[in-house]
């Protein structure tokens, strides 16, 4: 299960489940976690904050004991430094994806930009 975590203007945490997740959907912006039952990913996107981290760090501890699964090995990964454990757990992953992420950004940053102009 991959989980897409991210801090609201409120300060509060919000949780929101990718279903057939892909690379793609990593945030840079955020914080994700996935869960593959064995091991826990923490994935901390280049853009999250260190508040963001600390807080589903400290959100995901509460979790694992609630769930009673304390002893659960919980890895973090920095964005771009993503070990194969992690990778493989992707239907499909290109290294080179996040250098083209940019570009992707950008075009999706016109659509908004028309999108809010239609809207007003």
């Amino acid at each position: 299960k991959l989980y897409h975590i991210h801090v609201q203007a409120n300060g509060r945490i919000q949780y929101e489940e990718i279903y057939d997740f892909e690379q793609e959907d990593l945030d840079e912006d955020d914080v994700m976690v996935l869960d593959s039952l064995e091991e826990i990913f923490v994935w901390i996107g280049k853009d999250a904050t260190e508040f963001e981290i600390k807080e589903v760090q400290k959100k995901l501890e509460q979790h694992l004991k609630t769930k009673h699964r304390e002893d659960a090995v919980v890895i973090t990964v920095k964005q771009g430094e993503e070990p194969e454990l992690f990778t493989s757990m992707f239907p499909a992953w290109d290294p080179n994806l996040l250098s083209t992420a940019p570009a992707y950004e950008a075009a999706k940053q016109k659509l908004a930009e028309a999108n809010k102009s239609i809207e007003d």
